[in-house]
């Protein structure tokens, strides 16, 4: 009796024990479990708060950059219009910095330092920059260094990429608006020309976010959008900003060969279709630019292409040839930031070239080597991610534009992509580690 008594006791001891265990198990999970939720509701807080920040200030920019070129008023009140979106903007960007502060990168405040060395070195270096470097410090730090920051502080970019989806309609159809009041000026002699860089480049970054979403969901309508803005770009804009929109539409339909077998029938079709139409060229271009100008539009681009100077420099060798030979004096220093103003009287019309121009063979290749690593790293690490969408399609606005234009300090979509490669970079370090543990 008093065997089997002791077994039963030994036998309710071990049940409660392990009620008690089980239940310390499932109460810390729980803990554990909330945790998680509450990290990830305040992440997805901080990167909504941080995209729509960002996107705010690029789309208000694009609809400013639009309008103004395509009216007189607002072509005399630019001045006033940018102090004023200057201080707004000013006012957004400090209410996000309070979640901005509590995610700051490593590599992002080494660039900022490293930036900032570089611009006082020059300004020590080369006395006469210092009037130029004065005027490019405050777009530089507003526009570049912040969008470094805000861009690579953000862990999620799906927020950021929905939020310039939606207001990419609003910069498709202030081109479209800003295109007919654009063409009614110039009519009216208020304007002068019928060419705008502004515009084309404002319009091709609303163009390529819409293609994205179509190229997602495959709604007519945002085709339409697109359509219509490469339209605006070919009749009003810059070939260089045709050339980045052209060079996404590509590697659009490139990846979604590789991505769905029936698409990749459409787009062979298309590329059948596009063959033929390249055949043709010549004849399509003709046709079209004779109905622009008996409307009265005159197209500089299709006037390029007609007459066989499509790739024609606008000068632009003029000011390389000039650079190259102060360049030549010290290629090791380079002219130093802004030297180009000094000794050709404008900016070098050239992202790559200016690299090394202006900052010597000996940084401007760390800068190029730390620039090209960081890119591909970050592409490379994204896989399957919103910030690999938008690698892409930075990728597509520098990279061509970077040939004729663009610049480094004050080239803001350079600065973007740097930080969604350098967060890209970040998050994948972070989620190799918690893998770990």
């Amino acid at each position: 009796m008093d065997t089997n008594r002791n077994r039963l006791s030994a036998s309710s001891n071990m049940n409660l024990r392990s009620r008690y265990i089980e239940g310390t198990d499932y109460s810390c999970g729980t803990i554990r479990d909330s945790l998680t939720v509450s990290t990830n509701g305040r992440t997805l807080r901080y990167d909504n708060a941080i995209g729509l920040v960002v996107s705010l200030q690029i789309s208000i920019m694009s609809v400013k950059n639009i309008l103004v070129v395509s009216h007189p008023l607002l072509l005399k009140l630019n001045n006033v219009l940018n102090a004023s979106l200057f201080f707004i903007i000013g006012v957004l960007y400090l209410w996000g910095f309070r979640f901005v502060c509590r995610r700051l990168r490593k590599t992002t405040i080494a660039v900022l330092i490293c930036s900032t060395v570089i611009i006082c070195t020059s300004a020590l270096m080369f006395n006469e920059n210092i009037p130029f470097i004065s005027e490019l410090l405050p777009r530089t730090i507003l526009y570049s260094f912040l969008g470094l920051l805000y861009m690579s502080s953000m862990n999620d970019f799906e927020c950021f990429l929905n939020y310039m989806v939606r207001f990419s309609y609003g910069i498709v159809f202030a081109s479209i608006v800003g295109a007919y009041m654009f063409m009614r000026n110039v009519g009216m002699g208020h304007l002068d020309s019928q060419y705008s860089m502004a515009l084309s480049y404002s319009t091709s970054i609303g163009v390529m976010f819409l293609l994205y979403k179509y190229v997602q969901d495959g709604i007519k309508t945002d085709l339409l959008m697109v359509i219509s803005g490469i339209f605006v770009i070919i009749l009003f804009g810059s070939r260089m900003h045709l050339a980045n929109t052209l060079s996404y539409v590509a590697l659009a339909y490139v990846r979604r060969i590789k991505n769905s077998a029936k698409s990749g029938i459409h787009v062979v079709l298309l590329f059948i279709l596009g063959c033929l139409a390249v055949l043709n060229i010549d004849a399509i271009a003709t046709a079209l630019n004779t109905v622009l100008i008996s409307r009265g539009i005159y197209s500089r681009t299709l006037a390029l292409f007609l007459s066989g100077r499509i790739m024609h420099l606008s000068s632009r060798d003029v000011i390389y040839e000039t650079v190259l030979r102060e360049f030549y004096k010290r290629p090791l220093v380079g002219i130093g930031v802004g030297g180009s103003h000094v000794v050709a009287g404008t900016g070098v019309h050239s992202m790559y070239f200016e690299i090394f121009a202006t900052l010597g063979l000996i940084v401007g290749s760390i800068v190029f080597a730390f620039l090209f690593y960081t890119v591909a790293k970050g592409l490379r690490l994204s896989r399957g991610t919103a910030a690999r969408e938008l690698i892409w399609i930075y990728l597509c606005l520098v990279i061509p534009r970077g040939f004729v234009g663009g610049g480094l300090w004050e080239n803001q979509d350079l600065w973007r992509l740097l930080g969604v490669s350098i967060s890209s970079i970040a998050n994948a370090r972070r989620n190799k580690d918690d893998y770990t543990d």
